[in-house]
């Protein structure tokens, strides 16, 4: 019978690449994260690791560590659906969320669910959508809020994980405020193909998808940001270091120096999603964030409506 703890261990040295970070991430010894694979190993009769450098998943590995994943899912929504047959008044609600939904959209929806569950403890961890999917199928987290940019690939059908759209954000260009562009309300990337770039490698738009989008070639970073704070993009902005992209929710707070302009003709939009796992009978915790985070994505979509309108008017 395969023991829980060992495949966990297997599968955390596999995603950090390191005995000693997974056995700092499972409050362990590094040897003793060491002898849980060694022994899973032993009674599996095959090689699960290579141990490099760096340190990788054997085909074998890779199989039993998907198969873990997909385990730790039914294993998380089993007790999600039990939870919801108890009743949750008091335990602890985990959610993640991309760094702009975290100070933009989620302090908003706390209030609205501790007005119903005053009692529940909220978690609330910054992660990127395929980190929080990731966390969330290995039962880490309830919730994950998530992006999809309508330029980039798609995340891809997940095991077990229920998605449901909250809205569309508009992504704005932000320029300097000496930009020769500055004055405009709508700015074609085209336009920008040969400036310099601003890139936020962690949460922006590749340059090379601007490329793709606009088919014009040209898009070059100028500064590279390994960071996912648009706050910190912004003050780069300002500062004259080039220009970039910032989706709404990221631009409620606009330094000094900083314009920003709506993309032409069609704009950009990225989509934004509740994840949680795809239980039949959600505990009321999770189905109440849930519910909350999709009235606020209807408030959001009107308010966006109204904006596109009253432009509308001012340009005719």
């Amino acid at each position: 019978m395969l023991v829980l703890k060992r495949l966990v261990a297997l599968m955390e040295v596999a995603r950090l690449q390191s005995f000693s970070a997974a056995a700092s991430e499972l409050s362990l010894t590094q040897s003793a994260v060491s002898q849980q694979v060694a022994t899973l190993e032993m009674q599996m009769g095959i090689a699960l690791l290579d141990r490099g450098p760096p340190i990788a998943l054997t085909p074998p590995g890779a199989l039993l560590v998907e198969r873990t994943t997909d385990a730790l899912a039914h294993l998380a929504a089993a007790e999600a659906e039990i939870a919801a047959f108890r009743g949750l008044r008091t335990g602890r609600l985990r959610i993640a969320a991309f760094a702009s939904a975290s100070s933009g959209l989620m302090p908003e929806a706390l209030r609205g669910f501790h007005a119903h569950h005053p009692e529940v403890q909220i978690c609330l961890r910054q992660m990127e959508p395929r980190a929080a999917l990731e966390a969330l199928r290995r039962g880490e987290i309830d919730v994950a809020v998530t992006n999809h940019y309508d330029v980039g690939p798609e995340l891809g059908s997940v095991l077990a994980l229920r998605r449901q759209y909250l809205f569309d954000e508009d992504v704005l260009v932000a320029l300097p405020a000496d930009h020769r562009l500055a004055g405009e309300e709508r700015v074609s990337l085209r336009d920008l193909a040969a400036d310099l770039w601003i890139e936020a490698v962690n949460a922006g738009i590749p340059l090379e998808l601007l490329a793709q989008l606009t088919t014009t070639a040209g898009f070059r970073a100028n500064a590279t940001f390994d960071g996912d704070d648009f706050g910190t993009v912004l003050q780069l902005v300002g500062s004259g270091a080039g220009v970039a992209l910032v989706p709404e929710l990221a631009a409620r707070d606009v330094p000094a120096g900083v314009v920003l302009a709506r993309i032409a003709p069609d704009g950009l939009t990225r989509k934004i999603h509740a994840v949680t796992l795809d239980t039949g009978v959600p505990a009321p915790a999770i189905a109440t964030i849930v519910q909350v985070l999709m009235e606020l994505g209807t408030g959001f979509s009107r308010r966006r409506a109204s904006a596109a309108r009253a432009a509308r008017r001012r340009a005719a």
